[in-house]
């Protein structure tokens, strides 16, 4: 038979796992004890000897149940046990219903840590108290975000070990602004939008992590110490849904470029960004301007453009006789029709001629004489510009390519003054030694041009660039070369430069060649090299 012993002799263990009392379990015994009368011998107590007193090992909620019930002893079943075989009771003696999930799983860590040094370990604690390893390791991981929440209440979570272990699967650093997000969300969130918040946290977290250069291992990056700290991004995260994964990794590259391109030129003149001031406006903006992709590229832009600034090179000087290097195109400075630019000139698939034969323009165009029908040597196609004015003398007179075909550039809105009005059309004769390429396309051209374009300038033959788009797309494919021996403005070039071209051209004034110089290298970014210098 088991012992009376007096309450006040009574203490429940210290470690008992259990979260809180099941008032309604606790109301409900002490009913039965009062109706009865008595404590029925079979629901014993089972305490150990400590100190003096009775330590309880199973029946914490009968004995606050007699308490209530006004009983002054209970039955108990007095044993021996160590310490070890104590904290196992509580468990043991609880399975069957007494103790929730979260509440084992607190149990389990307790346990697993006192017997590791016996290789005691989850799965033979999921043995002794009949579950299985899995569900016992998920209750053990909740637990573990649990234990690790300072100042929360813990009742609110003993139904929610599953959230809990969705918790305990993002970094550590996350886990109180996860679990806050639980408790502040009304309604509570289910499992399932628990766990789908997780995928996105751990997403986040991956986006501002990188492998260490030594180890290899996963860590966060210098972004995540300067402006975006993992445990204030999640929480914004978690209350606005933002930013979210794609959002970091535009912050974080931007970042990265902003950087890189200040680490190139920090220690050049006339550039007055450097790394330390820009982490610092970065730090500042934690959370506000910072985390604004916006804002991070307008900053980014002015890096930028302070380095293209400080990166100009001085003014070009360009003489006639010199090859210029505008990266991959090559500008000669000096007279086309003479041996010294096209013996310099690969083959290519298309050249394109606009020379300055304008009868009565000025007197550049009275003086000019061509001598440029080696085109056809360095090209498959030619395709020339003469100015209308000026067919029958070209054909007549001036060259003698094998004409193959014709083409109209028909500007709808108009280029500049012609004899009757407005010059809306283009005459382009087609020369090649062999036949046309085959396009099943038509053979005029039809395009709308800028009103600027349409004014007249200083420099007369200048075609517009949406017919040189059109040209070179026809008649060669990216990477080809265009030749142009009349390079003007640079029209020719540029085109080539947007398409994916390469062009050698010349120019016979070096002002003109200066000016290409400048534009290009102002559009790149890049300096122009004097090849052979």
């Amino acid at each position: 038979m088991p012992d009376q012993i007096a309450i006040t002799r009574l203490e429940p263990h210290p470690d008992n796992p259990r979260l809180m009392f099941r008032e309604d379990v606790i109301d409900g015994i002490a009913a039965q004890l009062r109706e009865a009368g008595t404590f029925d011998p079979a629901h014993a107590l089972l305490v150990r000897p400590a100190n003096g007193h009775y330590q309880v090992v199973r029946g914490h909620h009968r004995l606050e149940a007699a308490k209530r019930a006004g009983f002054d002893t209970v039955p108990c079943w007095v044993r021996e046990m160590s310490d070890g075989e104590a904290y196992m009771q509580l468990a043991l003696g609880n399975v069957q219903g007494e103790l929730s999930p979260l509440e084992l799983g607190r149990h389990a860590l307790g346990a697993t840590d006192k017997g590791k040094h016996n290789g005691f370990n989850l799965q033979a604690y999921a043995g002794l108290i009949g579950k299985r390893p899995s569900s016992v390791s998920e209750y053990s991981q909740a637990a573990q975000v649990l234990e690790s929440l300072e100042n929360f209440e813990c009742s609110k979570f003993l139904d929610k070990v599953y959230h809990l272990y969705a918790v305990s699967k993002t970094p550590q650093e996350l886990w109180r602004v996860f679990a806050q997000w639980i408790v502040d969300t009304k309604p509570g969130p289910s499992v399932n939008q628990t766990d789908d918040k997780r995928k996105e946290l751990n997403k986040i977290v991956r986006e501002l992590q990188e492998a260490d250069a030594d180890t290899g291992e996963l860590v966060y990056s210098q972004w995540a110490d300067l402006f975006l700290p993992p445990e204030q991004v999640a929480a914004r995260y978690l209350d606005t849904a933002h930013p979210d994964d794609g959002e970091i990794r535009a912050l974080t590259s931007l970042a990265r470029m902003t950087q890189e391109t200040i680490a190139t030129n920090e220690d050049k003149g006339r550039f007055d960004y450097t790394a330390e001031g820009y982490h610092l406006w970065l730090q500042d903006g934690t959370g506000t301007y910072a985390w604004d992709k916006d804002q991070l590229n307008a900053y980014r832009l002015k890096v930028v453009a302070a380095a293209a600034e400080a990166a100009k090179p001085p003014m070009p000087d360009a003489q006639t006789g010199e090859w210029y290097a505008l990266g991959s195109h090559r500008l000669y400075c000096g007279d086309t029709g003479q041996a010294a630019f096209w013996e310099q000139l690969p083959n290519a698939p298309f050249a394109f001629a606009d020379p300055p034969y304008t009868v009565g323009v000025n007197e550049e165009a009275e003086d000019f004489e061509w001598r440029h029908d080696w085109l056809t040597e360095r090209a498959a196609t030619v395709a020339v510009t003469p100015g209308i004015a000026s067919i029958q003398d070209f054909y007549g007179h001036q060259t003698e390519m094998p004409h193959r075909w014709a083409m109209t550039v028909w500007l709808s809105n108009g280029m500049k003054h012609g004899p009757i009005g407005y010059a809306n059309w283009i005459y382009v004769g087609l020369f090649s030694k062999q036949d046309l390429p085959y396009q099943q396309a038509q053979d005029h051209i039809k395009i709308s041009i800028r009103t600027s374009q349409t004014q007249d300038s200083g420099f007369e033959w200048r075609k517009p660039p949406e017919m040189m788009d059109e040209l070179i797309d026809r008649f060669t494919q990216m990477g080809d070369m265009v030749i142009d021996p009349f390079l003007g403005s640079g029209t020719t070039l540029f085109s080539a430069q947007k398409l994916g071209r390469i062009c050698y051209g010349g120019e016979i004034k070096p002002e003109r060649c200066n000016e290409i110089i400048v534009r290009w290298q102002d559009e790149s970014g890049q300096a122009a090299v004097k090849v052979g210098a």
